[in-house]
């Protein structure tokens, strides 16, 4: 459970940090205290790919030393995924709509994960 845990909320943190990225201009002269605001827009982006690598490595960690099943371990590829989408976003100005988006492609993997559950497909159990 553990592994889980450490797993969600640094994936959790990377998110809402990206989401921070979208404003940074209104964020800095509404007086608000983000972390790209604080800490410069090339922290944050340092910051989040350091909460997306040590997100996946914690799981494959656990996944590898028996302590994951394969049904979590497999939801290492949403960070994987937001990761990719937010450094093409990134790349020509990451805005709320794409903030929306990736947060739409989660809810969209985990009603797949949780219909394969349903389901009872295979991996369940491994």
């Amino acid at each position: 459970v553990m592994f889980s845990a450490i797993f969600f909320y640094l994936f959790e943190i990377s998110y809402e940090v990206i989401y921070d990225l979208r404003d940074v201009k209104g964020d800095a002269v509404a007086g608000i205290r983000t972390y790209p605001v604080v800490h410069g827009i090339s922290k944050a982006i340092h910051i989040v790919d350091g909460l997306i690598f040590t997100s996946i490595a914690v799981l494959s960690m656990g996944y590898l030393l028996t302590l994951v099943p394969w049904r979590i371990f497999v939801m290492g590829a949403a960070p994987f995924l937001q990761l990719v989408f937010y450094k093409n976003a990134m790349r020509r100005g990451i805005t709320a709509k794409d903030c929306i988006r990736i947060t739409w492609m989660g809810v969209t993997m985990l009603v797949i994960y949780h219909l394969w559950v349903v389901a009872g497909l295979p991996g369940l159990g491994l």
